[in-house]
């Protein structure tokens, strides 16, 4: 029976077998590891030291931070995502594992679980990973309970600022110990230091995660030009996220309306994983580019949703940022974030819908007089170094399971 396991019954029978049973195998035709014709079975890498996993989110927020620390990695490592945005990761296919969501398939939780179950088993069996790090804000049962029967370290990295009321009522986040080994916390601008409940599992701190440094941003001129902005016009980035769980649409209304005649020019960032695409009329300009942080010096400002990857970026980036906090999220605390992270120069935030189009003005007022995207500005914040400082930590753990 444990040949079942082996890369050739993964590559044929699995596709065949077991996603036929539950309906979804047009869904794995696009996953490296499924795909035929292209390798034969024992090409399979199963050399591989670290597996990362991501839930699938509202955004790319979990996606980006594991390919940020991926980048900074030295041992050998693969992505296990339940994410739609992988695609527009510049990652080579055989670094990918993508498992759809049940929102995705449209399954019930409860085959679905079963489902990323087995599948997950097998992953582990194949590539025999020394640890899994898990980003999200839930480990699934699969994911835990197949970690330990097959005895694999698993770290959670999580992520700070979630809601009161969701800390307190998460078994997982009060009693870590019953779900893995250790646990991982990304700085965050907008989050005092939060020591964990539990003494019981080891807690490590490091500095805010972010996909681009600063000192790696474009100078003015070459982001407008490879944006194919105009290099005399000054421009306002409108990144907003998805939209998938609130009603960003309202929000764009008033601020396109806001800039209107004000010598401003809206630029709307297309969301990679939004179910809809963003419409320009006009003087409007539309744009795909992910990660967008290297280019931030092509803007005079920017309007932002408080999330995680937002909030870091743009305090250290330095940004003449309005950030408008989503409140309909499961967990993150978004308001909190956005409050704390306004003590920064050049942050302020929307509490309510009301003061929105004062704020719009306070910031161009604000990106009129201080000219932040110079190129000739030096920041005064030291560069976040969680990407790498984590991925040092991994390669710690590893070396002491070796030792």
């Amino acid at each position: 029976m444990k040949l079942i396991w082996r890369a050739p019954f993964l590559r044929y029978a699995l596709p065949n077998i077991f996603l036929s049973r539950f309906g979804f195998r047009r869904y794995f035709s696009r996953i490296p590891l499924f795909k035929r014709g292209r390798r034969s079975p024992c090409s399979v890498d199963t050399d591989v030291d670290v597996l990362f996993v991501t839930s699938n989110g509202a955004g790319l927020g979990h996606l980006t931070r594991v390919s940020a620390i991926q980048k900074e990695l030295g041992a050998r490592s693969k992505i296990y995502t339940l994410s739609s945005g992988f695609k527009k990761l510049d990652l080579p296919p055989d670094d990918l594992i993508y498992f759809p969501s049940y929102g995705t398939l449209g399954m019930g939780k409860e085959e679905w679980n079963a489902a990323l179950t087995d599948h997950f088993g097998a992953i582990l069996k194949v590539y025999k990973p020394k640890v899994v790090v898990f980003d999200g804000t839930f480990i699934y049962h699969g994911v835990y309970s197949q970690c330990f029967q097959n005895r694999t370290t698993l770290v959670w990295m999580r992520r700070g600022c979630w809601k009161e009321e969701v800390a307190t009522n998460s078994d997982q986040y009060r009693n870590p110990h019953r779900y893995c080994d250790e646990v991982v916390v990304p700085g965050d601008y907008g989050e005092k230091r939060v020591e964990l409940d539990s003494c019981r599992v080891p807690a490590a701190f490091f500095d805010p995660v972010i996909v681009s440094s600063p000192s790696a941003q474009y100078d003015r001129q070459t982001a407008k030009n490879e944006l194919g902005l105009d290099a005399d016009k000054k421009y306002v980035l409108i990144q907003l996220g998805a939209g998938n769980i609130n009603d960003i649409q309202s929000d764009i209304s008033v601020i396109l309306d806001q800039l209107s005649g004000t010598g401003f020019y809206p630029v709307m960032l297309n969301n990679p994983v939004s179910n809809s695409e963003a419409t320009g009329v006009g003087d409007i300009v539309i744009i795909n580019k992910y990660p967008i942080s290297p280019f931030y010096k092509a803007f005079d400002a920017v309007v932002m949703a408080a999330g995680y990857n937002s909030v870091q970026e743009a305090v250290s980036h330095r940004l003449n940022a309005l950030l408008i906090p989503n409140l309909d999220t499961a967990t993150d605390d978004q308001l909190r974030r956005a409050i704390n992270s306004s003590k920064f120069e050049g942050i302020d935030y929307v509490d309510s819908k009301d003061n929105l189009r004062e704020k719009l003005c306070s910031l161009l007022r604000q990106a009129e007089l201080d000219p932040q995207q110079s190129d000739t500005v030096v920041n005064p914040i030291p560069e976040p170094r969680g990407a790498y400082q984590i991925a040092r930590y991994i390669e710690n753990v590893i070396l002491g399971m070796s030792n």
